[in-house]
């Protein structure tokens, strides 16, 4: 057992594809310094933080923080999570349960959606198809592709589309991605946008239909992935 959250968050992070501190730190938008104190045990921190790097680093929150329970999120297939800080009106993608898979296989887990309701929909907790990993995942542990329901990022991805999805690529500007919220009981709703910028209390986004620009939180929208490609609808 792991006695301390500092060396819960060393072991979730090395285990990870973030190899460095400072690469992880980066990519959840914290200053390095500070990363570096919570995960050599100088400084603690809080369920705000643990909530952010579990959310980043595929635990609960509450393993991290107490070392009680699961390491893991427990999928919930089939429940709508509400979605805080969305702007109504816009299609989005639910994830229930983003299980990582051995670096270099040759298949990549499809999660299936269905419709949710007037604000977006619901992908299952078991992958319902395998399909050939893009050269970009060959190697990449927990990548994962998702069907899309709705139409507010077209053109770019259109109902029926899959997008693939690199779980630790650093986000950067003009990125499409994948936002994630996780619900308390290891659920997590998500959103496709387009990445304008960001500071330490928003996201920048843009969608395509109808065009608009705006702001998410990030206390609420607590992780990020890089969507590096799309196997358009059959």
């Amino acid at each position: 057992m792991i006695e301390t959250a500092a060396g819960r968050l060393r072991f979730l992070r090395e285990r990870s594809e973030f190899r460095s501190a400072a690469g992880f730190a980066r990519h959840v938008g914290v200053p390095e310094v500070t990363y570096r104190a919570h995960e050599s045990g100088l400084r603690g921190f809080g369920e705000t933080q643990a909530r952010q790097y579990a959310a980043a680093l595929g635990a609960r929150w509450v393993w991290l923080l107490t070392g009680e329970g699961r390491i893991e999120p427990a999928a919930a297939a089939g429940q709508y999570y509400p979605d805080p800080g969305r702007p109504p009106g816009l299609s989005e993608v639910y994830v229930t349960d983003l299980r990582p898979t051995a670096a270099g296989e040759r298949d990549l887990p499809v999660y299936a959606s269905a419709e949710g309701g007037p604000s977006g929909m619901i992908v299952t907790d078991e992958p319902i198809d395998w399909v050939r990993r893009p050269d970009p995942l060959l190697s990449v542990r927990g990548a994962f592709a998702v069907y899309v329901i709705g139409d507010s990022m077209e053109p770019r991805y259109e109902q029926g589309d899959m997008i693939l999805v690199h779980p630790s690529r650093p986000v950067q500007r003009d990125d499409d991605v994948l936002l994630v919220a996780e619900a308390e009981d290891g659920g997590r709703a998500a959103l496709i946008k387009r990445l304008l910028a960001w500071t330490g209390e928003t996201w920048s986004v843009r969608q395509y239909n109808p065009p608009r620009d705006y702001d998410l939180p990030r206390s609420a929208w607590q992780q990020i992935y890089v969507v590096v490609g799309k196997y358009n609808r059959r």
